[in-house]
């Protein structure tokens, strides 16, 4: 299995209002991610991936970890801990507080088709290959 630490590739932050972010969700696609680890006790695996959209000169990226929960079923490790270089702003132009902007993330994640994408990397697939083995 790979390994790897979750981080950011983008150096500029990207500035969107709340307004924009339902059309970013149509842009982003999977750059890269790993299966981290497979719990030897419970054989249950995790990892992490980012997601980016192909605009060269701004490109906006976000990254977080996921854990499988049950056999098959995989959910965000942590929904408080999305990385981004989005800076979200309100219809008045203000930058949402940390709580706020996280809910905004977490709702742009679940517009990705990111569980079947994080199944299908190669040490999921073979970590799970393996616990049915047993």
């Amino acid at each position: 299995m790979q390994t790897g630490q979750l981080r950011l590739n983008a150096r500029n932050i990207v500035v969107r209002t709340v307004n924009d972010l339902p059309s970013v969700a149509h842009e982003l696609r999977e750059v890269d991610g790993c299966v981290c680890m497979r719990d030897a006790l419970t054989g249950m695996c995790s990892g992490h991936t980012r997601w980016a959209t192909a605009v060269q000169a701004a490109p906006i990226e976000i990254a977080w970890s996921w854990a499988e929960i049950q056999p098959g079923l995989i959910a965000l490790r942590d929904p408080m801990s999305i990385l981004s270089n989005v800076l979200i702003l309100d219809a008045e132009g203000h930058a949402l507080e940390r709580a706020q902007r996280m809910l905004h993330l977490n709702n742009l994640v679940y517009q990705l088709d990111w569980r079947r994408a994080a199944r299908r990397s190669d040490g999921y697939s073979r970590a799970v290959f393996a616990s049915a083995a047993h």
